[in-house]
Formats: C-alpha cells, sequence, structure tokens
C-alpha cells in the first residue's frame, strides 16, 4: 500500500509491517553499481549490472506490532505515521522516521472480545449481555446499541457465565473454581467452593478436589420463596472433576423492598457423584417436580430430583457424548458430537423423535420460554430452529450469520431476541419478526445451503463461479488450504498485472523497457514463470483449480511466451503448469475457442524443448558409460 504522495509504501507481512522509500534515479544507479561491483560484474558504463527494483526502494523501518498484524494504512497529513491493527482487536500508531525499528506511539484497544466466545447468557430483566472468553466477561446493552458496559477481568480462562441478578453473575473457570463477581466493580464476592461451605476443614477439602477440574457447566434457577420478601437463587456446576454440586444463595431486601445492590448469602448444598465427566447441566420442571439433566461424557443423560439428587432415568441413545440439553414441559431435547438432536419424554425417558440435525457437532441448544421451539448452534457456523411438536422438526436456519464455529446461546424471556457467540469472536443478536414463515420454503433455503457447502467442500472455494468456469476434479479435489488460496490469489493477481503490462507492451514494442516495480522490473511473462514457482509443487494442481478460465488463458499465453524467448531450464515446470491446468480445467477448455491456437503453439515448443532435454539426458548417460567402462578397465588393468 502506498502512502498520499506516492514518495514511500509498505508490505505487510505475517508478523511485521516494512515501511520503504523510492530512491532517486541517481542514487538508484549508483546502488546498482556497487551491487555490481561486489557480484564481480562492475564495468565502466553507470548501469553496469541494471537496476533492480531493490536498488531503486530502501528500507525506512519494520513495525512490528505486539500481536501480529492484520491491516495497516498510512495517516494522509504524516505520512511518517503508520496505523496498525493487529489480530487480538487493537490498533497501534507507529512512527516510521529512521531505519530500525518503528516508535510506538499509541495504542487502542478494541471493545470486541480478543478470542473465542464460550458462553453468553441474558440477565434477569432481559437488558444485559453477558459474554465469556478466555480474556474474561464482557457485559454488553441488549438493545440495538449493543453498548459495551463492563469489562470484567477475571484474570482466569472463564468458560461458563450465568446472571443470578441484576448486579451479579456467576463465573466457572479452567482451574475448577465458581465464583460470584459484581458486575459494577468485577471484583470477586465469593467463591463458592470456599465461602459458601461451612467449616474450614471442609473449605480445605474443597480446595483440594477442584484445584485443577475444570468447570464445563453452569445453570441457575430462581424457586419461589414461601416468604414474600425472600429472593432464592439454586446454582448447580460440574465439570472434569465428575461432580454435580448444589448452591443456595438467599437475598433479604432491606424493609422488604427490592434492592439490585444487597448481596446475596450463599450456602453449599448436595453433591452429586456422576461417575463421568458433566459435560451439561440443566434444570427443569415436569410433573410440578423440580429436576436436574446432567449430561455426561459416556453420551448419557440422566434425570434427577432437586434438591434431593434422587435419580429418576437415565436416557440411552446418543452414539457420541451429548454436549448441551434442555426441558419444556415433558420433553427434553439433547444433542452433541454425534449431530443428531433427539426429543426424549421426561417422565419414562422414551426416545420419540431423531434427527440429524447438523453438519457438524451440536454444541448448544435452547427451548424458547413457553414453547416447543428449539434453537440449536453448532460447529458448521449454523443456527436452526425446530418445533418438536412436528413429524419434520426442522422451521429455520437463520442465514448470513456466524463464520466459524457456534459454542453458545442465550434467549430472551419472551423469546423475542435470541443471542449467539463463537469462535468468530462475535455476539449476534437475532430478532423475531411479523414476517411469516413456510416451513417448506426454509427447507429448500437448508437444502441450496448444504448444496453450497458440499460446493466448496469439493473445491475449495464459494461453489460455482460467476464468470461461468466450468470446474472438473482430476481426483485430488479436497478442500483447499489457506496457502493453496494464497497461492492462487498471488498467481491470479500476477496475471492481471502481466496482461496490463504485455498490452502496454504490444503497444509501441520499440519504445518498451522492463521498468514496472510491481513486476520486479521483469517482462510479463518472466514475473509470471517468478510467481509460479513460488507455488509449492504440491499445491500447483489445487492452485490452478482456483483460477477462473480466463486466468487459465492468460497463463497459457505467458508460458508460451516464456519458451518462445528462454532456454529449456523451466521447461518442466511449464509442462506441468500446462498439464494440470488441461485437466482440472478440461470442460471448460474444450469450449474456450481462442485457447486452441495458444494450446498448439505450447504443444509444438514444449515438444521442441522436451526434445532438446531428452538429448542431453541421453548424452548424459552416454558419457556416464563411458566413463565407468574407464574406471573398470583402469581397475582392471591395475
Amino acid at each position: 500500500r502506498f502512502a498520499a504522495s506516492g514518495e514511500r509504501f509498505a508490505a505487510l507481512t505475517a508478523r511485521a509491517v516494512e515501511v520503504y522509500v523510492w530512491r532517486d534515479e541517481s542514487e538508484a544507479k549508483r546502488k546498482a553499481k556497487r551491487r555490481a561491483k561486489r557480484q564481480h560484474q562492475a564495468s565502466d558504463n553507470d548501469d553496469a549490472g541494471g537496476v533492480r527494483f531493490g536498488d531503486e526502494v530502501e528500507l525506512v523501518a519494520t513495525v512490528v506490532p505486539k500481536d501480529g498484524p492484520r491491516s495497516f494504512a498510512f495517516f494522509r497529513r504524516d505520512e511518517d505515521l503508520v496505523a496498525v491493527a493487529t489480530r487480538r482487536n487493537a490498533i497501534e500508531t507507529h512512527r516510521a522516521t529512521t531505519k530500525g525499528e518503528a516508535t510506538l506511539v499509541r495504542s487502542w484497544s478494541a471493545l470486541g472480545h480478543r478470542g473465542p466466545v464460550r458462553s453468553v447468557d441474558l440477565s434477569t430483566d432481559g437488558r444485559a449481555v453477558a459474554a465469556a472468553a478466555a480474556t474474561g466477561v464482557k457485559i454488553w446493552s441488549a438493545d440495538a446499541e449493543a453498548a459495551l458496559h463492563r469489562d470484567l477481568a477475571v484474570g482466569k480462562k472463564v468458560l461458563v457465565v450465568k446472571f443470578v441478578s441484576e448486579a451479579e453473575i456467576v463465573v466457572g473457570a479452567d482451574d475448577g473454581r465458581v465464583s460470584v463477581l459484581d458486575v459494577a466493580s468485577g471484583d470477586v464476592v465469593v467463591d463458592l467452593a470456599e465461602g459458601a461451605t461451612s467449616s474450614s476443614s471442609s473449605r480445605s477439602r474443597a480446595r483440594e478436589e477442584e484445584k485443577t477440574a475444570a468447570v464445563w457447566a453452569l445453570d441457575v434457577r430462581f424457586p419461589k420463596s414461601s416468604e414474600s420478601n425472600l429472593v432464592v437463587v439454586d446454582v448447580v456446576s460440574g465439570g472434569a472433576d465428575k461432580r454435580a454440586r448444589l448452591y443456595r444463595g438467599r437475598r433479604r431486601p432491606p424493609g422488604g423492598g427490592g434492592s439490585s445492590s444487597t448481596t446475596i448469602s450463599w450456602k453449599r448444598g448436595k453433591t452429586l457423584e456422576a461417575g463421568e465427566e458433566i459435560l451439561a447441566v440443566k434444570f427443569f420442571t415436569s410433573s410440578s417436580s423440580s429436576r436436574l439433566l446432567t449430561s455426561t461424557m459416556d453420551a448419557t443423560i440422566r434425570v434427577y430430583e432437586v434438591p434431593s439428587l434422587k435419580f429418576t432415568v437415565a436416557l440411552y441413545g446418543h452414539a457420541m457424548p451429548a454436549l448441551c440439553c434442555d426441558a419444556a414441559d415433558d420433553v427434553i431435547a439433547s444433542a452433541g458430537a454425534d449431530k443428531t438432536l433427539k426429543f426424549w419424554g421426561a417422565d419414562f425417558g422414551d426416545l420419540r423423535r431423531s434427527t440429524l440435525a447438523h453438519d457438524d457437532a451440536v454444541t448448544a441448544l435452547l427451548f424458547l420460554p413457553g414453547t416447543h421451539y428449539l434453537v440449536t448452534a453448532s460447529k458448521d457456523g449454523d443456527v436452526k430452529m425446530w418445533d418438536c411438536d412436528r413429524q419434520e422438526p426442522f422451521v429455520q436456519l437463520f442465514k448470513r450469520g456466524h463464520v466459524a464455529e457456534v459454542w453458545a446461546l442465550a434467549v430472551k424471556s419472551d423469546g423475542s431476541q435470541i443471542f449467539s457467540a463463537g469462535a468468530d469472536r462475535s455476539l449476534r443478536c437475532w430478532a423475531r419478526t411479523d414476517e411469516p414463515l413456510v416451513a417448506s420454503e426454509e427447507a429448500d433455503v437448508l437444502l441450496e445451503h448444504r448444496l453450497d457447502l458440499d460446493d466448496q467442500a469439493r473445491f475449495g472455494g464459494g461453489g460455482g463461479r460467476e464468470d461461468g468456469a466450468v470446474l472438473v476434479s482430476s481426483g485430488h479435489d479436497g478442500g483447499a488450504s489457506s496457502s493453496t488460496t494464497k497461492a492462487a490469489d498471488r498467481l491470479a493477481e500476477a496475471l492481471d498485472v502481466s496482461a496490463e503490462e504485455d498490452a502496454k507492451r504490444n503497444a509501441d514494442p520499440a519504445a518498451y523497457e522492463a521498468t514496472n516495480a510491481l513486476l520486479m522490473n521483469l517482462p510479463p511473462e518472466t514475473f509470471v514463470l517468478h510467481r509460479l514457482r513460488a507455488v509449492p509443487p504440491a499445491d500447483l494442481e489445487r492452485a490452478l483449480l482456483l483460477l477462473p478460465i480466463h486466468d487459465v488463458a492468460l497463463l497459457f499465453h505467458f508460458l508460451a511466451l516464456h519458451l518462445q524467448h528462454s532456454g529449456p531450464e523451466d521447461v518442466e515446470l511449464c509442462a506441468r503448469a500446462v498439464n494440470f491446468a488441461v485437466t482440472v480445467h478440461h470442460a471448460a477448455v474444450i469450449n474456450h475457442g481462442p485457447l486452441r491456437l495458444t494450446l498448439r503453439t505450447l504443444r509444438d515448443q514444449l515438444r521442441t524443448h522436451l526434445d532438446a532435454h531428452r538429448a542431453l539426458f541421453g548424452a548424459n548417460l552416454a558419457a556416464l558409460r563411458v566413463a565407468k567402462l574407464g574406471l573398470n578397465h583402469k581397475a582392471s588393468s591395475s
């Protein structure tokens, strides 16, 4: 990217931004002459060795941001200042005035999460959203502005978060701690593993048991109290220690009135020995009794009475562990790593229906309050809605959503808003509309979405191509890696720039000179071959597969020009590129009339150069045989 004046430019690398300035013509010639002398190529001509791109530019400074660069820009009023966006949602300003390292001037941290969001939850009044990530917990407003209220640096990796009141949240961390935090200050109000335990001996034992066992699941309920001015909160936790622990909090507002700032007093309840790691826990009410769902690593879901934790029924049927579960009235829903969504009867544990829900593991599910509508999220990046009362339960695919794995869901108490978050570090809000929803049309949308995913998996890109290129697989059509995609983009960019330069050359061949800095002062066909050499041999076929047919035609044109004006040293690479391109774009090449003449020219040139290679190899083999005979004769005579 160039600065506004054009006097300096910068290049983005994996770890830094390199800032360059242009040398004047005389200085570039002196630089070229000194380089030629160092290479023992000096002559009396000032242009000895020719001026190269490296002679025309000078490195001013290297900007190395703390977390790696993603993009950069020059300031218009002060081109010494470079703004760099980092990989952790921060913007840094550096001053590049002297040769060497640039000086950091200022840094701004963006409001968003710097890592994947693991858990989300809505406050009891529906006005705030808590989102937990590795760096802490952020509290956002639930309205359209999505303003950031608080950024709580917990000091540990938070895996799950729940609101216990408008002013307090409970978090579970990877070190086994279950802590209650004050939203306003971010301070730890109480550590439930310690402060909610009755005796010092039991606190010490609890610390030892929970020291390294990560907390993977939390749930909160607000049971009715017999006293009108008493607020009761129940919390259940589960994780790698194979135990589900109950906690009860009580809050009695002073004077009988409510106050969100009143601290809740906590007491530890019973502990359930699950025998396996607990992946999900959920409170629900069925047949006028409170119950608890637990999903464990052995792919079993169990139902217990609350608060006695008496075992009721076990649900068997998942082939792999169920990562999430929820219940509404007498229906239990579960989903997990086997990609299926299952509906069960809450009283007897009978399996009522099972459907393939997603193309990857289902990570979260929630019932909309007061309904049998269900929302699921998955590692395939999709969020879907289901109706467990229908024979075909699929209802809707939430379109234009996440671009990576979705790990968490939260729903407002009236069902008007659904929040989702995941590995793309974004928190998305889905609002209910008045538009009619036709299930059959949504099923067609889902089918088209799956076909698009199949195309992407097959061709390593976005399904069909806008230019009408027909892509034919050569049998190695697995998904393209990031390095393959990058190589194809660079090759396509080189072809476009070289085509413009070739048009200038054809307009006035006599006056043309190869002085384009974008082409490294090389002729267009030489620059294209330079970029082709940079493609890893293992990625060459897939990189050519990603090129549209007009870029393939340009590639053939420049390869023909290179073979016409150069020796046989690159004939192997040219032959491989032509062979791969014709194979993977076979149908498009057949239907492309202007390519036939170019292909005939390439065929004749490749045959000529390959014959020369064959003759060279034959001469070398004959010489080796003669040398071997001479050595054998010398050895026998001695």
